[in-house]
């Protein structure tokens, strides 16, 4: 997999509407980079027999207390 840089960071934060630094900007590549190394690692075999799982939910700002 091509290893994230600042300029792929930063075109993905613009078309998410967030604004950042160029240092900022590099340490998130950096970041990322390093964690779809570690995934590539992973055998497909095992990534093709595990189950989706929701870790989390949405909640409309109407549904917040």
């Amino acid at each position: 997999m091509t290893d994230l840089n600042r300029a792929d960071i930063i075109e993905m934060a613009k078309a998410a509407g967030l604004e950042l630094d160029e240092a900022r900007a590099d340490t998130i590549a950096s970041r990322l980079s390093g964690i779809l190394s570690e995934l590539d690692q992973i055998p497909i075999e095992n990534m093709m027999s595990a189950e989706p799982v929701q870790i989390f939910s949405v909640k409309k700002a109407s549904d917040r207390g």
